[in-house]
């Protein structure tokens, strides 16, 4: 059984660095440095404890140094480093915080670091975990363990289900959001841009993590789920617990949660009413918490704005969370399905909105440039993108009825005959192939949250 769980994690990390080096011998060589740095500041806190928070703060340096210098400068963007940063960081400071037991082999944290479902999107993991979870020796009497019989089929319909979002919707609208958002700011043609874009980034991204866990259940390999059901927010604040679960997660126990708490306990607020020190605790470490969030996606001043723009709103809700309160005692609407539909509706402009700043970095960033020859949807294309945004509202509105915490299109059918199951799984193939945008008119794209 050892034998086997040595071969498994072999295997899955010479693919992780073959994945890598395809991408360039920089992003490859960047990667095991990011990975010696969190594998050497974890063992140096275990052997140091006494000094833990000295190399908490040299490691954390260099870190932040490689983050800045690589994503701040133009043209020295490396796939997947905001990613693989994050899950150094953590790892470090769950190490300092007695969270986590040093990795001894380095093999193994290069390996949870360099994992390459993970590589151009995530989720962000934690390292010790994913590392766990490469080199488990799975057998039938392990409750985590899975037969491939069994994970077979759910996770071919994850994927293709991922890869039916990014080919048929997402790949389809880039070249038209390109084009709406080149006209000025706020403008009706840039307003119909900054939705479809909201349309492309929600299929991109949950199609790009879709595929990315699909694999990741094929290797039997768990990692968090990133996604909940993001359509059916009613507030931004629900909106932040459903969507990039793993990336507000990691901010919240490492940045949000450590500095509120010090803030709280600190003597400048000795003296102060409980009620002064609770606010200017969770409006300061929401601030930072932001601010740190809204650079993770990139060094610009208008990521910074992206940040501090979602803190506010924040702040303001949790100002007037009394209010909301009595609104909903006084008005039995308030619970109605209709109401509750206004409030998704209202929050999914109020995100569209804040994505100006996406598409504003991006410009200032000539990330992509306007073709000339802009060639405009046909009214079948249109049909075509309505009815399978539809599809994918419908399947996250009856896996959420199932109360599926996550949008599993499997759920649906799993009760069906293995023959049932199958036809629907080639039919979905056969709908991608005929209907994805790819070929001599279209520019294959990478995933968007790959230029984070």
């Amino acid at each position: 059984m050892r034998k086997r769980g040595i071969i498994k994690g072999s295997v899955i990390t010479i693919l992780s660095l073959l994945f890598y080096a395809k991408t360039g011998w920089k992003a490859l060589f960047l990667m095991l440095a990011v990975s010696l740095i969190a594998y050497i500041g974890g063992l140096l806190v275990a052997l140091f404890s006494e000094n833990k928070r000295s190399i908490f703060v040299i490691f954390l340096s260099i870190l932040v140094f490689i983050f800045i210098y690589f994503e701040g400068l133009p043209g020295k963007h490396t796939v997947g480093l905001s990613y693989y940063i994050l899950m150094a960081m953590g790892y470090i400071i769950g190490a300092v915080n007695g969270n986590v037991k040093a990795i001894k082999n380095p093999i193994k944290i290069i390996s949870a670091i360099s994992f390459f479902p993970l590589m151009a999107e995530g989720p962000i993991g934690e390292a010790d975990k994913i590392s766990e979870e490469i080199w488990a020796v799975k057998s039938s009497d392990n409750p985590s363990y899975v037969p491939v019989r069994l994970r077979l089929m759910p996770a071919f319909y994850r994927f293709f289900y991922g890869l039916f979002k990014k080919l048929v919707i997402a790949d389809r609208l880039a070249e038209t959001v390109n084009y709406y958002t080149s006209f000025p700011l706020l403008s009706w043609n840039y307003l119909l841009g900054l939705f479809l874009y909201s349309v492309e980034l929600i299929a991109d991204f949950t199609g790009g993590i879709d595929m990315a866990i699909a694999i990741c259940n094929l290797l039997n390999v768990n990692v968090p789920e990133n996604f909940r059901h993001p359509l059916f927010a009613t507030s931004l604040s629900n909106f932040w617990k459903r969507w990039h679960i793993s990336l507000s997660g990691w901010f919240q126990r490492n940045v949000f949660y450590p500095l509120s708490v010090s803030l709280s306990e600190s003597k400048l607020l000795s003296g102060k009413s409980r009620r002064t020190v609770s606010r200017v605790s969770v409006y300061t470490a929401s601030i930072i918490t932001w601010s740190l969030t809204g650079l993770w996606h990139g060094i610009s001043i208008y990521y910074l704005f992206w940040g501090l723009t979602n803190a506010g709103i924040l702040l303001l809700s949790y100002e007037l969370r009394d209010k909301y309160k009595a609104f909903h005692k006084r008005h039995k609407f308030a619970d109605s399905r209709g109401y509750n539909l206004f409030m998704m509706i209202r929050t999914f402009i109020i995100v569209m909105f804040l994505r100006c700043f996406d598409l504003m970095a991006a410009a200032s960033a000539k990330v992509e440039t306007l073709t000339s020859d802009y060639r405009a949807l046909a009214i079948s294309e249109i049909i075509l993108l309505i009815i399978a945004c539809l599809v994918c509202v419908l399947i996250s509105a009856c896996t959420a009825k199932k109360k599926e915490r996550f949008t599993n299109p499997y759920s649906l059918v799993n009760t069906l005959s293995f023959p049932a199951r199958l036809a629907i799984l080639f039919a979905m193939v056969f709908v991608i192939i005929i209907f994805g945008a790819y070929g001599k008119d279209y520019d294959a794209k990478g995933f968007i949250y790959g230029n984070f």
